[in-house]
């Protein structure tokens, strides 16, 4: 059991600094680790600090209190969102916010569009485009706001030397005509 206790320690401390790790760095350069890669870091970190507070359970231990959190977070933003929608929904946001998988709306060898997570309560349509760096790592490069979910094809991007250019053909309905009517635009972004 000790055991046990040393190797789901070691894993949550090791999740812990390099998430640290790779937030600073990313708040500085501007550059981290490949979404996945994050994500299973948050996993594990997770599901670590549950299995702990279950082994450090008995006899009850100060890093209990610690390890409770990821057992008692998930119940209490459940229940304030109940009792509260509010408080529950910028609860749950905030929660969310650590453990929400990037959404990509478009990837190529070179970049990745992702909409930006803005919680239970955020506006629509923050994206955010990221250079691939080295396998491992990406890059900020740029972010924009569209007043529409969008969803990419290959042909839809083209990446210029310090500009993306995105066309889109939207839909929008004409009340007076009962008609659809497509619109054909186009998006320019500029990259750092």
């Amino acid at each position: 059991m000790r055991k046990l206790k040393k190797v789901f320690l070691k894993i949550h401390l090791a999740s812990i600094i390099l998430l640290l790790i790779n937030f600073c760095i990313k708040i500085i350069f501007g550059l981290s680790l490949i979404g996945n890669l994050i994500l299973l870091f948050k996993i594990s970190l997770y599901t670590s600090g549950l299995l702990l507070f279950f082994l450090y359970l008995k006899p009850f231990k100060k890093l209990s209190f610690y390890f409770s959190l990821y057992v008692f977070s998930p119940i209490l933003i459940g229940l304030s969102w109940l009792i509260d929608g509010i408080s529950g929904a910028i609860l749950g946001s905030l929660f969310l916010f650590f453990f929400v998988p990037s959404d990509v709306r478009f990837e190529n060898n070179e970049i990745v569009i992702n909409k930006k997570f803005g919680g239970l309560l955020g506006r629509c349509c923050d994206y955010e485009v990221v250079k691939k760096k080295m396998f491992l790592f990406e890059e900020k490069a740029a972010e924009f706001n569209f007043d529409k979910n969008i969803y990419l094809k290959k042909k839809d991007v083209q990446l210029r030397e310090n500009y993306l250019e995105i066309h889109l053909v939207l839909k929008d309905y004409d009340l007076k005509e009962d008609q659809y009517i497509e619109k054909d635009t186009t998006i320019f972004v500029l990259m750092k």
